[in-house]
């Protein structure tokens, strides 16, 4: 989810990672132990410099956040309750990852901030990040929900708001 993390809308990716994490999270939630991938992502062999770089930047990202993270609350993420618990935040921030809200700034950060405590939280046996999880889907959810709002009863006027207050 890292690189949804960014204020930038990455377009019609937002929908495609949605719906990967989103597949994700619906088979953790249903209890399997490792995903069913269709035959060519399964077969799929990354070589080369490139995976080296992504499996670099990825510990590098868990060091980060180890310097942060422990053991505690372990009932939100152990056992099958915890993995439920895990794979439906997965899922919800998936969708919510997959929503097309245009191109406003951080419809994408949110939900990507959402799936990365989630996952953070499972790994790292740190219930404290579920619960952190939680809280970025709720803020996520009243950010869209208020700029639904303002959608609603201004229209497109809120556009040319928005792009004087976010000059991208």
């Amino acid at each position: 989810s890292v690189p949804f993390v960014q204020p930038l809308s990455l377009g019609p990716l937002n929908m495609i990672g949605g719906l990967t994490f989103m597949m994700i999270g619906w088979q953790l939630a249903a209890g399997r132990e490792k995903p069913n991938l269709p035959k060519t992502a399964r077969e799929l062999k990354i070589q080369g410099k490139g995976w080296v770089g992504a499996l670099k930047f990825c510990l590098r990202i868990l060091g980060f956040c180890r310097r942060f993270t422990r053991v505690r609350c372990e009932t939100w993420v152990t056992g099958t309750h915890g993995d439920r618990v895990v794979g439906w935040l997965i899922l919800s921030g998936g969708l919510l990852l997959a929503v097309p809200m245009a191109s406003l700034p951080l419809n994408n950060s949110l939900p990507a901030l959402m799936i990365l405590f989630a996952c953070v939280g499972w790994l790292e046996r740190d219930g404290l990040m579920v619960i952190v999880s939680l809280v970025w889907g709720v803020a996520t959810l009243i950010y869209f929900t208020l700029v639904g709002l303002a959608l609603f009863f201004f229209g497109t006027k809120v556009f040319s708001w928005i792009g004087a207050l976010w000059p991208f």
